[in-house]
């Protein structure tokens, strides 16, 4: 509890700082302060609002909430990067006078410029992350894998991870999913980790599962968990998906046709996560192509694949950071922040995810369905 009281007053800190920068660029006009009085209130307590009543709150005023307090996070995230620029140009050009006269002959007209400038500038940016993240890329991989799969050639696998069902992504959007998934014809679907986000409430209200059971693949559709489900509740989170059609995968395996094992790691978070030696112990046929889902790409994971001889190890979890600056951050973190990479006879794949937590924008990162050919040996 301490630590969320300290983040809330670092927080309210920070805004405070926003709001008189902004205030000293304001018309001498009394309702224009009003306005921004009460804007600035909204904003800055938007996403709490949410957070604390996201059991109880109609869904379009949750929507609503979530969509404007998560989007003045990231706003204001830039506004107090942007903003202390400024200023350490300020102290400056106190010492050095590197501003035009101008600029010094007319702060007030200057100021207001900037800060239109900056607000148009968000706009676009926001615009454009907004675009990213409603049109997912669609990622094609080849891989060949040095095994024998029973007579088998190939298998055709769909992946996403991070979808994070909820408040922000909902059934309408999750159609459009379905459908694109859908269109690429796998003969397998797995989906990586956090399919829900903060809440079930949003999913059975608008009972998304229908839409989820429309997920096709002759193979079928399997999922882990993230740690977003077990911040939704396990118990809620495991109803939900048992409607779905989805087979949920904890420290398990399946062949659905004996020419290939799928492997599931349960998450992390849920501190009952087995390594995949105690799995495969399990297993009779280890011969055969080994796949593995585990939503957490930590290093633990990723050399416990490797030394356990993985085919194809598939992660989420990273986002990729979601937006800048927080991208540079998850490339510091970890060993695979993104993407495809080889180590040994090992594939793996971590995923910037399909949906995404908080803030519905893409800042330097794309959401993406990973369209996998795996090649096996004849």
């Amino acid at each position: 509890m301490k630590y969320i009281i300290v983040i809330i007053l670092v927080y309210s800190v920070l805004n405070i700082y926003v709001f008189f920068r902004g205030w000293q660029v304001l018309p001498h006009n009394i309702y224009f302060k009003i306005i921004y009085i009460c804007l600035s209130v909204l904003l800055a307590s938007s996403f709490f609002m949410a957070m604390l009543g996201r059991s109880s709150l109609p869904l379009p005023v949750m929507k609503a909430l979530m969509l404007t307090g998560s989007t003045w996070m990231l706003a204001f995230l830039y506004l107090f990067i942007i903003l202390i620029a400024i200023d350490l140009f300020r102290i400056l050009n106190h010492f050095f006078h590197i501003f035009p006269s101008f600029i010094q002959e007319n702060k007030i007209l200057s100021g207001q410029f900037i800060f239109i400038t900056i607000i148009l500038g968000l706009i676009t940016l926001f615009s454009i992350g907004y675009h990213k993240f409603s049109h997912p890329v669609i990622k094609k991989l080849e891989i060949n894998v040095d095994k024998f799969a029973n007579g088998r050639k190939s298998l055709h696998i769909v992946a996403v991870s991070d979808v994070h069902l909820g408040f922000t992504i909902d059934k309408e959007r999750l159609k459009k999913y379905v459908k694109q998934i859908n269109s690429l014809n796998p003969e397998i679907i797995l989906i990586a980790g956090d399919l829900i986000d903060i809440h079930t409430r949003p999913l059975e209200e608008q009972k998304m599962y229908e839409e989820l059971l429309q997920l096709k693949a002759p193979l079928g559709v399997y999922m882990v968990p993230g740690n977003h489900e077990y911040i939704s509740g396990q118990k809620a989170s495991d109803a939900f998906i048992a409607k779905t059609g989805i087979r949920e995968l904890k420290n398990e395996f399946v062949s659905p046709d004996s020419t290939f094992i799928l492997i599931g790691q349960d998450d992390f978070s849920s501190g009952k996560q087995e390594m995949l030696g105690e799995i495969l112990k399990k297993i009779d046929h280890k011969n055969l192509p080994l796949l593995c889902m585990n939503h957490q790409p930590h290093d633990k994971n990723m050399d416990d694949a490797f030394n356990n001889h993985i085919d194809l190890y598939i992660c989420g979890h990273t986002h990729l950071g979601q937006v800048w600056p927080m991208s540079e951050i998850v490339k510091k973190t970890y060993r695979i922040p993104y993407g495809y990479k080889t180590e040994g006879d090992t594939h793996f794949y971590v995923s910037s995810g399909l949906g995404l937590w908080g803030p519905p924008y893409r800042l330097g990162t794309q959401s993406e369905i990973i369209d996998i050919k795996l090649n096996f040996k004849q």
